[in-house]
């Protein structure tokens, strides 16, 4: 806001200064209209006088004028350099937030790389910062719980394994429920329980994996561990930013 109020200064300044050295452009077009026009009115194209021909500064002036005007309009912005650098600095101030933040957690590169996907992480405070990583958590079951859904359709001869593939899926749906119940919870400052349904998003997957190791002939697929992985990771990183609050 600051900025945008500097350059509309800055703006209007210029202006100013282009009046003040260049006063006649300004009429230009209203003298020649009244020249071009057949009845010229009155009170659109008044006849000068000597006493209007008094009031014309001369040209020294003028220029006295427009360079006490253009230097104001150097040594505003000297004056007040908040106005340029506010915005600059805001951002780097945000910046180290996140920063700082995420050396907070297990995972800095994994929370740099979430928070910064997010717009809108350059302008949160750490409460803000905390229901970003929740909700890119909660964005991960449900792909995941879209993946097993797919897994179900491709596997619909196979009944153990689509029996399996089915519990799954619903832990996954869970560990999703779990987080949308952890962002209320932070909306609320309830930062505890916001706290406690990410560890119970963090464990779902676990009871999937052990689903496979009920049944020795079925092998666990290398992509659901992978997203298994990578669910707990992030919850471990929701967890360290939720650590951040005071509760």
């Amino acid at each position: 806001m600051l900025l945008h109020l500097f350059s509309s200064v800055v703006v209007s300044l210029s202006s100013l200064v282009d009046l003040l050295t260049n006063p006649r452009d300004s009429v230009s077009s209203t003298s020649d209209s009244c020249h071009l026009s057949p009845d010229p009115s009155p009170l659109l194209c008044p006849t000068s006088t000597s006493e209007d021909a008094a009031l014309v500064e001369p040209p020294a002036a003028r220029r006295k004028m427009g360079s006490l005007a253009f230097l104001f309009l150097v040594l505003l912005p000297l004056s007040f350099p908040g106005f340029i650098h506010q915005s600059v600095l805001l951002v780097s101030g945000d910046v180290d937030l996140i920063q700082n933040t995420c050396k907070s957690t297990k995972y800095y590169d994994l929370c740099i790389s979430s928070l910064k996907s997010d717009p809108t992480s350059l302008k949160a405070d750490t409460r803000g910062l905390a229901t970003i990583m929740v909700g890119i958590g909660m964005v991960n079951a449900t792909g995941t719980y879209s993946y097993l859904s797919s897994q179900l359709l491709s596997t619909a001869n196979d009944t153990l394994m689509k029996k399996v593939l089915k519990e799954c899926a619903d832990k996954y749906l869970f560990a999703k429920e779990a987080f949308q119940a952890s962002l209320h919870e932070l909306s609320s400052e309830h930062f505890d329980y916001a706290y406690m349904h990410v560890t119970a998003a963090a464990d779902y997957p676990n009871a999937c994996q052990h689903g496979f190791k009920r049944y020795p002939g079925l092998v666990y697929l290398s992509e659901l561990a992978r997203r298994e992985e990578e669910l707990k990771h992030l919850c471990d990183v929701a967890l360290g930013i939720i650590d951040l609050l005071d509760w």
